[in-house]
């Protein structure tokens, strides 16, 4: 099958990266696709550059204020013409077989096919040199997967996405983290998911994302989202609940890296409490890292240390990759 496809764009203020990602869509080997760009209420100059693209047949623009990635992504899945969407976000950009390799594992029933993303620091890509591989599953062993990480992530980014099966579970909006909150349940709504190894998407880390960033309220929504997928385990899927509280366990680490950095003392000690609360499992859960389980031992002990301890590991963490 050749089934006609629309790559999603929004974009928001990435003048410095736009032309980039447009350039490397419209050098794909595959020619049955639109690609449709959504300037979301751009302040800088990003909305112009969109603009240079307007006599390109298959580009259409589009501008609206303001109003978040959700979204920006369910409006660009509501103008789409094709049988499938994707989702590129503006300061990515993807390899030229980047769709014909998602493309050819489509069958009339295939209704998601996943691909790897590859990240990209100072410019740097790490090549993969393992062997050309894809799976077909049902719905149902795709979110299993996904909850364990085989294979399959929740990024909302690289999946092919059948156009009727996305507008179900269009992306939460007024939230961060919306991959989080769609992706695990429309890959169990799927009657067919195609999981491949194609690292074609290339995911440009910028410096704030190197390091652990700043703590701010939507951060909980991290929380929320994993937890929400933690109950909708229970019902599916028990079988697999420990690798859903892993998820809740790390979003509550990841969440504190950064809190731990502020001055709210009461937000810093509710969360320590609710974390502390499941020491146990989470001491016990086979798919908490190492280091996790280290940081939730000194949280327990002096939220000083824990401090220390993280910002110490994630100072060499990101040194490390700056210069790698």
């Amino acid at each position: 099958m050749t089934p006609f496809i629309s790559v999603i764009v929004p974009v928001y203020n990435v003048e410095k990266y736009l032309h980039k990602c447009i350039n490397s869509l419209l050098h794909q080997d595959y020619t049955n696709f639109e690609i449709i760009l959504i300037n979301d209420g751009s302040t800088d100059s990003s909305f112009e550059i969109c603009m240079q693209y307007e006599n390109i047949s298959t580009v259409t623009i589009y501008s609206k204020e303001n109003s978040g990635l959700s979204d920006t992504r369910n409006f660009g899945a509501l103008k789409a013409k094709g049988d499938f969407v994707i989702f590129v976000d503006s300061d990515d950009y993807v390899k030229p077989s980047f769709l014909s390799d998602l493309a050819q594992h489509v069958e009339d029933d295939t209704d998601i096919v996943t691909s790897k993303v590859e990240e990209v620091i100072n410019g740097r890509i790490a090549e993969k040199k393992e062997p050309t591989r894809y799976d077909t599953v049902d719905g149902r062993t795709a979110f299993s997967r996904a909850l364990c990480g085989d294979g399959i992530e929740y990024y909302g980014v690289a999946k092919l996405i059948k156009t009727s099966l996305f507008l179900q579970y269009q992306f939460v909006t007024g939230k961060t983290y919306e991959d989080a909150f769609t992706i695990p349940r429309m890959l169990y709504a799927a009657n067919k998911v195609c999981i491949t190894n194609h690292y074609n998407y290339l995911y440009v880390r910028r410096e704030n994302s190197i390091t652990i960033g700043t703590y701010k309220d939507s951060d909980l929504d991290c929380i929320e989202a994993h937890k929400l997928n933690l109950d909708f385990t229970k019902a599916v899927l028990p079988q697999k609940i420990d690798a859903a509280q892993f998820r809740v366990f790390w979003a509550e680490l990841y969440v504190m890296d950064k809190l731990i950095n502020t001055n709210d003392k009461n937000k810093i000690l509710t969360l320590r409490r609710e974390i502390l609360q499941n020491k146990k499992k989470a001491l016990k859960n086979k798919y908490l890292s190492k280091y996790r389980k280290i940081s939730l031992i000194i949280l327990s002990l002096n939220t000083k240390l824990y401090k220390t301890y993280v910002n110490l590991v994630n100072k060499l963490k990101s040194s490390r990759l700056r210069h790698e």
